[in-house]
């Protein structure tokens, strides 16, 4: 197969934008920047609850406070905490919304 002057520059065309499109599509541009609205949430209502109890596992012996158990034992530890009341969200320019 002969390498014509017209099959040299279609396949230099060809290659060109082939060059050009990959320059384009992997550029990386950079991302102008949003500024954000951020509030903090009004509280309403309150209370927290915390509950803790440490037992010596497969009984129902309660481990006393600065309580000492021999090394290997295992122990069993149950704890529940809670809060109550709820935040109230805000709406744009951190009005308190209804």
């Amino acid at each position: 197969m002969k390498i014509t002057a017209q099959r040299l520059c279609l396949l230099i065309t060809l290659f060109t934008i082939l060059i050009l499109s990959s320059v384009v599509l992997f550029t990386t541009r950079p991302v102008a920047a949003t500024p954000t609205l951020s509030c903090d949430p009004t509280p309403q209502g309150s209370g927290e609850d915390i509950n803790a109890d440490i037992s010596i596992r497969d009984t129902d012996l309660p481990l006393p406070d600065h309580g000492i158990v021999p090394g290997y034992t295992f122990l069993e530890i149950n704890a529940f905490a809670a809060a109550y009341g709820q935040c109230i969200g805000n709406a744009w320019y951190c009005e308190t919304s209804p």
